[in-house]
């Protein structure tokens, strides 16, 4: 299973998780999780959810990730909820769950860090970071190896 953000790094999770499939002879099913964002004050003030097409540009970050992706397109969800939650539900059953990695450093940290982090302390199953460059495929070796 892949969690699909929209990012650089996911669709890189993405294409090295269809390339391990495809060598071990396995499927690939990514999720892109999507939840309205929400603008309040800290203090009594109630939140205000924030307008926006957030289910549309989640689809668009699976298509365009998928899109991505030789050879045959792997099979994909939208989801609205909080994206470690629903990452984690679905990946109850999963293999493997691929996420991509944001980068090092503090400032990295906070912006996907708890995502990746809820995901790692809390799944059922092996995770995998893949960071946005593409050094090789899975195996480490060269391609056609």
């Amino acid at each position: 299973m892949v969690g699909v953000d929209g990012s650089p790094q996911a669709r890189a999770a993405l294409r090295w998780a269809a390339e391990y499939a495809a060598q071990v002879g396995s499927s690939v099913w990514a999720v892109a999780a999507w939840q309205p964002p929400e603008s309040g004050w800290g203090d009594d003030t109630p939140p205000v959810v924030l307008e926006g097409d957030f289910e549309h540009d989640a689809a668009r970050w699976l298509h365009d990730a998928v899109a991505t992706v030789p050879g045959p397109a792997p099979a994909g969800t939208v989801v609205e909820g909080d994206p470690a939650h629903v990452l984690l539900d679905t990946a109850e059953t999963a293999a493997l769950l691929v996420l991509g990695n944001h980068g090092r450093g503090a400032l990295s940290e906070v912006l996907l860090g708890s995502v990746a982090r809820r995901c790692v302390r809390h799944a059922r199953c092996p995770v995998l970071l893949v960071p946005a460059a593409e050094d090789g495929p899975p195996n480490g070796g060269s391609r056609g190896a």
